[in-house]
């Protein structure tokens, strides 16, 4: 009976937030059934600064600003697998010439980095900013019920309609859980698409078809809204549709072909977003959800920062002042604040990243990876244990490989500039999820 039922997935807390926001789930949910769960995958919480000290070093609460709210409507585009070796700035051979173009007439951010390897990880950090630093993802675990701070729900208070789609069997990977969690009005899966003659025999489908049903169905929604897609085909076992067959550009990998395939439907995307009143009105986020775990180049294939390389764009139609290569630091957690910054929303909010217009901070990457931590900050690359002690320092700009472990030499640097930073974050990050503080409160007030 605990288990909840006889679907594939047993229910967790946070199902309840399907039923009701995440500030009720407690009232919906019985207490054994809760005590059960959240004695599971519980942080430890460390203090290795007082509260004012840790200001210093990182500041949750953002606070932009000093231009009008403009009611764009905001479309993310989540693309799974799409590494950034794939792509015009990879540095290889580019299947995405339609996304490179993109690039062209955006704000790309070519050092950009996901805080995941998995995609029930990757979507929380792109959408909720919450960077992926435990064993399991924050959806699944006893802290999945935590009143986060997402986009679609800071924007649904602005009165947007907000929506996620995933052309994936409804419940997969929790996605429509996390989706109620984060503030999407409406959930859009394969029952909702309702038409099997797409479906790919695998996962779901196809991402042509189901990119062009979003097209359609975010021309039924009011402006200004906030929806998001996440795509699916560039997945194992690598399937094209038998139309494509011999069609499209292939390298020595099965994965490029999808690619180049997935990057088709994202061009037929846009030639129909094109022709919707809406479109000029939009601010478009595309990015991946975390990198292919396929590949033969040792840099990508290295569990290091080549690993979590992937394309972040920002491209407003008509907005020429949004046009940039831009070459600072930028990780998943990032993008939330930059579009509140964009958009020019003046109310203060939670983040654990930064805008990417901005130089609030020193630029810095944190991932989680086998039990350890990666923390990539001022070109240097630190590696630590899961009880953070530092095993290794390299001088990425000059070491992409990790070659060369600094951390003897160096290791006044390691202390002085990269650990303070470092502890400093993850203090913030387990307190703030053991203690429920991921919002601020309505009605706050800096001082």
């Amino acid at each position: 009976a605990m288990r909840g039922g006889l679907q594939l997935i047993p229910i967790g807390n946070g199902n309840a937030v399907k039923l009701t926001e995440s500030k009720y789930v407690p009232i919906v949910l019985n207490t054994p059934f809760s005590i059960m769960h959240s004695y599971s995958g519980k942080l430890e919480e460390v203090h290795f600064y007082t509260e004012q000290e840790l200001g210093r070093y990182v500041n949750p609460i953002k606070h932009y600003t000093g231009k009008p709210f403009q009611q764009k409507n905001v479309v993310y585009i989540v693309l799974e697998s799409f590494s950034k070796q794939f792509t015009g700035i990879g540095g290889r051979k580019s299947f995405t010439p339609f996304l490179d173009s993109l690039m062209g007439v955006g704000f790309a951010c070519t050092n950009g980095y996901a805080n995941a390897l998995r995609s029930a990880e990757g979507i929380p950090a792109i959408i909720s900013g919450m960077p992926a630093l435990m064993d399991e993802p924050i959806t699944t675990s006893s802290y999945g019920t935590n009143q986060l701070t997402s986009l679609p729900s800071l924007l649904r208070d602005k009165g947007y309609e907000t929506a996620f789609f995933h052309g994936g069997t409804n419940g997969t990977m929790s996605f429509d859980i996390y989706a109620a969690n984060a503030g999407f009005n409406r959930y859009y899966g394969r029952k909702e698409y309702n038409n099997d003659a797409d479906y790919d025999g695998n996962w779901g489908i196809w991402d042509e078809p189901y990119l062009q049903y979003y097209a359609r169905t975010l021309s039924t929604m009011k402006q200004p809204f906030m929806a998001s897609v996440f795509t699916l085909s560039s997945h194992d076992p690598f399937k094209v549709p038998a139309r494509y067959e011999g069609k499209l550009p292939t390298g020595e990998l099965p994965i490029e072909r999808v690619i180049a395939y997935t990057d088709l439907a994202l061009r037929k995307f846009f030639q129909t977003a094109a022709r919707q009143p809406w479109y000029r009105n939009t601010l478009f986020v595309i990015t991946a959800d975390h990198c292919s775990p396929t590949t033969r180049d040792e840099y990508y294939s290295s569990d290091k920062m080549g690993l979590y390389a992937i394309p972040i764009v920002f491209y407003a139609p008509g907005d020429t002042s949004l046009r940039a290569m831009n070459d600072q630091v930028v990780q998943q957690i990032d993008i939330l604040p930059t579009v509140l910054d964009y958009l020019g929303y003046e109310e203060p909010f939670f983040a654990f990243g930064s805008s990417a217009f901005r130089n609030e901070q020193p630029g810095f990457v944190v991932n989680a990876n086998l039990g350890s931590f990666q923390w990539y900050m001022k070109d240097y690359l630190m590696t630590a244990t899961a009880e953070m002690q530092p095993t290794a320092l390299y001088h990425f700009s000059v070491d992409s490989l990790c070659r060369n472990n600094l951390i003897v030499q160096e290791r006044q640097k390691l202390d002085r500039e990269l650990m303070p930073y470092f502890k400093a974050f993850i203090q913030l990050y387990r307190s703030s999820l053991i203690h429920n503080r991921l919002s601020v409160p309505a009605k706050a007030t800096l001082n």
